[in-house]
């Protein structure tokens, strides 16, 4: 039980410095990129669904590539080598998982889109 503790936090660890790069990258962009739209009439709210959006995409897509990988026949012997045990179960810990780090990843910034104005959160980065 404590291989499966240690695994768990390490590729969480591992997950997060990956999403968490790319939408700390994203946040960056998105900053500028929602000052232009809000200057140009575009509500904090719709900024805000915007970047929820694309991280429930990069989720739902995560999601999705690990249930085709796995119905992939050498994936899926790698994967029933030993004791490892895939089941329903299995899948379900995965989802449960991936929104975890959806919502460390994604949500903060979502609020903060929606609490502050997106020309605010840019004067701040200055």
């Amino acid at each position: 039980m404590i291989t499966n503790g240690t695994a768990f936090l390490f590729f969480l660890i591992l997950v997060l410095a990956g999403i968490g790069g790319n939408n700390a990258i994203q946040k960056i962009q998105n900053e500028k990129t929602f000052s232009i739209y809000y200057i140009l009439g575009l509500t904090t709210g719709k900024c805000a669904q915007i970047e929820a959006l694309r991280g429930l995409i990069i989720f739902v897509l995560s999601f999705i590539a690990a249930f085709i990988a796995y119905n992939i026949p050498q994936i899926r012997a790698v994967m029933s080598y030993g004791d490892i045990i895939i089941n329903t179960l299995t899948f379900l810990f995965v989802f449960i998982y991936l929104i975890l780090i959806y919502l460390i990843s994604s949500v903060v910034f979502v609020y903060k889109v929606l609490k502050l104005n997106p020309i605010v959160l840019y004067r701040k980065k200055d």
